[in-house]
């Protein structure tokens, strides 16, 4: 039975573009040293041909050392991504997704307050 499609990017899809953006192109090699536990270089052949068939990655059509970048920007698919674990996990509550983040110590009051000056002044 086939594996059913993951809606959005897997976390090591993810890991691999931030490999991609960070670079701008690298080869299997690369890329597999950059992942955490790296796997091994067909299994990262075989999700770079995942991703090039989702259009997420391009590679430079060299048949050895073919290297691979990024299609799309990072600001492309955070969104959707964003959107995903609000439903996913906040119920759809952006405020509680922002408690979150407080509460890990990932958002300080000074980024609260930047957040503020940068949209609480729209309309």
């Amino acid at each position: 039975m086939a594996r059913r499609r993951t809606r959005g990017l897997t976390d090591r899809e993810a890991e691999i573009l931030v490999c991609l953006w960070e670079t701008k192109e690298a080869s299997v090699e690369e890329i597999r040293q950059g992942l955490t536990e790296a796997p091994t270089a067909s299994t990262v052949r075989k999700l770079l041909s995942i991703m090039v068939e989702r259009k997420l990655v391009v590679g430079d059509g060299n048949t050895y050392g073919r290297r691979y970048r990024a299609v799309r920007p990072p600001r492309d698919l955070q969104a959707p991504a964003v959107r995903r674990l609000l439903d996913t996990l906040f119920s759809g509550s952006a405020e509680e997704l922002v408690a979150g983040l407080v509460d890990a110590g990932r958002l300080t009051p000074a980024d609260l307050r930047r957040l503020a000056r940068r949209y609480g002044r729209r309309g």
